[in-house]
């Protein structure tokens, strides 16, 4: 496992696996992983030669009555 964590990284990876004519699987979380992501990740990883999980929590996406923090 590999733990991306800036764009350039990412672009960077990503370049270079498509290079070499990989298949990547990509899966969108907002953090909350739970059996519908484990389902999809499964899909991925018999389906592609590399599967990217994203966990990414979009502070814009609550609202002032919500906890962003927790």
């Amino acid at each position: 496992m590999k733990a991306i964590t800036s764009i350039k990284e990412m672009k960077d990876w990503s370049q270079i696996t498509r290079s070499s004519s990989k298949k990547i699987g990509f899966i969108a979380t907002m953090g909350y992983l739970h059996q519908g992501h484990l389902s999809l990740i499964k899909c991925s990883v018999a389906e592609c030669d590399t599967t990217v999980v994203s966990i990414f929590v979009n502070p814009i996406q609550f609202n002032p009555d919500e906890d962003f923090d927790s």
